[in-house]
């Protein structure tokens, strides 16, 4: 029986393919709060159709796509994405 190696990845590595409110609201303004003003606006954007989501019941998630479609490159994306690592580090409890 072959036995296959497990190669540790770092959380930067892994990108998902959907990204809740808050964490689409994390990349795109920074560290928020589920009442705070940026939250509620990207809330906003989203019902109104100006941010493209997938619905599952009443949580709406954003694709990658559509950030990378916001964010113009790669390179932007992922230093966004970088951002929400940290401030998820910095903030556990969102």
């Amino acid at each position: 029986m072959m036995q296959l190696k497990m190669e540790r990845v770092m959380a930067s590595e892994v990108y998902k393919a959907l990204y809740s409110l808050v964490e689409t609201t994390q990349i795109l303004f920074g560290p928020c709060k589920r009442k705070g003003s940026e939250y509620q606006r990207v809330n906003r954007m989203i019902k109104s159709g100006a941010i493209e989501s997938i619905v599952d019941g009443e949580r709406h998630y954003v694709t990658t796509k559509v950030l990378l479609d916001y964010f113009g490159s790669e390179e932007k994306l992922d230093k966004a994405l970088s951002n929400l690592n940290n401030v998820v580090e910095l903030y556990p409890s969102n």
